[in-house]
């Protein structure tokens, strides 16, 4: 099954001048491990993906 889908990111930086938006299309992940438990261990994701095109949703303007 190939399923895909959109992912919308967004950056807020509180020393920038607002906030910005990427919608990511047609995202399809390579690999994506659910569970990868390990005992005293901070645990960490790591998602690779393609996608086809984004489009900028917000940009942050320079004052």
């Amino acid at each position: 099954m190939d399923e895909r889908g959109t992912v919308i990111t967004k950056l807020k930086d509180p020393d920038s001048w607002g906030a910005e938006r990427v919608a990511l299309y047609n995202v399809s992940f390579d690999d994506l491990t659910l569970a990868d438990w390990q005992a005293a261990k901070e645990g960490s994701v790591t998602a690779p993906f393609t996608f086809t095109r984004y489009e900028l949703l917000d940009t942050i303007e320079a004052e």
